[in-house]
């Protein structure tokens, strides 16, 4: 708790003088004093549970903010212009070039999101809104398939990158050789595994084909995300396989054709009642582990237990084995005891969370591997909540990159100023809040001056978009919005209100010279005069003057 000395130094650190404007939806400023402390009773009950204490401010952390300023100055610009801003590539620049003690799962998050977001594509802004926010679950299944399917594409695709750095900083123990193709670097890879005696856990002998680890080489090509290549492999030594199971030529090569990695029904019962067989009737440690684990991926085999057993596995293994053996179909499309869909992977995560990451950790980078695994998983809201405690600065442009997709819900800030997450549509008062982060102090001009801008594109802004100046700061910012959002909605049906609330891109003077508002207006003559009144009474400095900049 502040003494009198600490009031007059926080009261003293900014010439806005006491304001909303440092009230975020995510959290206090950090203008307010030396440490940072969250308002919102959800976060701060987990920040208690860790027992952290906000650190103070110094060089390198302003230096960062500053850079995060700068880009969404950059993204700003962009969005003036009408161009396509690669936001969150930018953002994940911004902690890269920052250095320090950065966690790498936090920079494998932004990667993450960028694949889910497929933001190489160049997709609009708020591209998924329509989808992630609306409350029917079956209008929104093409997403959820989205999340499933690029957060395989990620963890496949990082995986690769892992093997090939591996090989080629492992010359002499991979032995490459011939071509470098991408069977040859899985192959090297195995080599590297084998003589390290890591490739099993069991003391089982891995079956053999030539100089392949054959059931390996198929799983981990697999995992790579190269299952063209593990049909083709298959194929060319059809004839040895088959000597050693077989229909595993016939799954393969389906799981291969299905753009979703499905197989045909009775092929599913078929592989699955295999697979079940040799579990039961096999005697212990006389099956290779990765032919097992060759089964359970292509034909989903045992839902019941999603582990690779018999294998050394990572954290992003795991993952990987959920996203694969996840599907977003109807109940009604799938057998009795195999549906298992994205909100499953998203339990099963929290459950993780809940049994590994809800206490302390004596490993300071902890919290960014449960981060990464929601972000992985779309519990995107969760995940901003997760991290504000120990990272707000990661926490508060994630949550902005996020927003900028329309991949994000947050608390109604009228009903629950006090609460961060909740499942519903985000207010502009909760947008403006979680803009308003940026506002740290007002020394730094131009990153104000970015943030409104920011701010008046998602809000009915003034017709001068070029404009610099900063609203009256003994103006509070939400009072000012909520002036500007009433100005626009003045006669307006309710149904038009909240078609304009989705286009926010409304503006006072400009709307009232198309022929939508006059032909709005006749329509509500009735009321005409009265609301021109109300106007005119209540916020003379925006009437009556449509060349006028309206922040002015």
């Amino acid at each position: 708790m502040k003494g009198p000395a600490g009031a007059e130094r926080s009261q003293a650190g900014t010439s806005f003088g006491t304001s909303r404007l440092s009230k975020s939806v995510l959290g206090g400023s950090v203008s307010r004093g030396p440490n940072r402390a969250s308002l919102f009773t959800d976060v701060a009950e987990q920040t208690a549970a860790f027992e952290i204490t906000s650190a103070p401010e110094d060089p390198y952390l302003r230096s960062k903010q500053e850079k995060y300023a700068a880009k969404v100055k950059e993204l700003n610009s962009a969005r003036l212009q009408e161009v396509n801003y690669s936001l969150v590539e930018e953002f994940a620049r911004v902690e890269l070039e920052a250095g320090g003690d950065t966690p790498e799962h936090l920079m494998e998050a932004y990667r993450a999101l960028r694949t889910i977001t497929k933001e190489k594509d160049a997709i609009k802004e708020r591209q998924y809104a329509k989808s992630y926010l609306e409350d029917n679950p079956g209008k929104s299944t093409a997403l959820r398939k989205q999340i499933l399917d690029r957060a395989r594409e990620y963890l496949e695709d990082s995986f690769y990158g892992n093997v090939d750095k591996l090989v080629s900083t492992n010359p002499r123990e991979a032995n490459l050789g011939g071509v470098p193709s991408k069977i040859n670097k899985v192959r090297a890879y195995l080599r590297i595994r084998a003589g390290r005696k890591d490739l099993d856990i069991e003391n089982v002998e891995l079956q053999m084909l030539g100089d392949d680890y054959c059931w390996a080489l198929i799983f981990y090509l697999i995992r790579s995300g190269l299952v063209q290549e593990a049909a083709q492999y298959v194929a060319e030594n059809e004839r040895a396989i088959k000597s050693m199971d077989r229909h595993f030529t016939q799954y393969i090569a389906a799981f291969a054709r299905d753009p979703e990695r499905r197989l045909p029904r009775d092929m599913q019962s078929r592989i699955n009642a295999e697979y079940q067989q040799r579990l039961r009737l096999a005697p212990e440690n006389s099956i290779d582990p990765y032919r097992m684990a060759c089964y359970k991926i292509v034909g989903r085999c045992d839902l019941s237990r999603k582990v690779l057993e018999g294998i050394n596995t990572s954290l992003e293994d795991w993952i990987w084995l959920m996203v694969s053996l996840a599907r977003e179909v109807t109940r009604a499309d799938e057998a009795a005891g195999e549906y298992f869909g994205l909100e499953d992977v998203r339990s099963t995560v929290e459950e993780i969370g809940q049994r590994h990451f809800s206490s302390p950790s004596e490993n300071n980078s902890a919290y960014a591997t449960f981060f990464f695994l929601q972000i992985l998983v779309g519990l995107f809201e969760k995940a901003v909540a997760w991290l504000y405690p120990h990272n707000y600065v990661a926490a508060v442009h994630f949550a902005i990159a996020l927003d900028y997709y329309g991949l994000l819900r947050v608390a109604d800030f009228y009903t629950s100023e006090e609460k961060l997450r909740k499942s519903s549509l985000p207010k502009l008062s909760a947008l403006i809040n979680t803009i308003s982060h940026f506002h740290h102090t007002r020394s730094i001009a131009d990153q104000l001056r970015s943030s409104f801008r920011l701010l008046y594109s998602r809000l009915p802004h003034c017709k001068s978009r070029s404009c610099d100046r900063l609203p009256d700061p003994n103006l509070p910012q939400l009072r000012l919005a909520r002036q500007r959002w009433a100005i626009a909605c003045l006669g307006m049906p309710r149904s038009t209100q909240r078609a304009r609330a989705r286009d926010k891109r409304i503006c006072p003077s400009a709307w009232r010279h198309t022929g939508r508002w006059h032909q709005n207006r006749r329509s509500h003559s009735a009321t005409r005069e009265a609301d021109q009144s109300a106007r005119s009474r209540r916020f003379p400095a925006y009437t009556n003057n449509s060349s006028r900049c309206c922040c002015r």
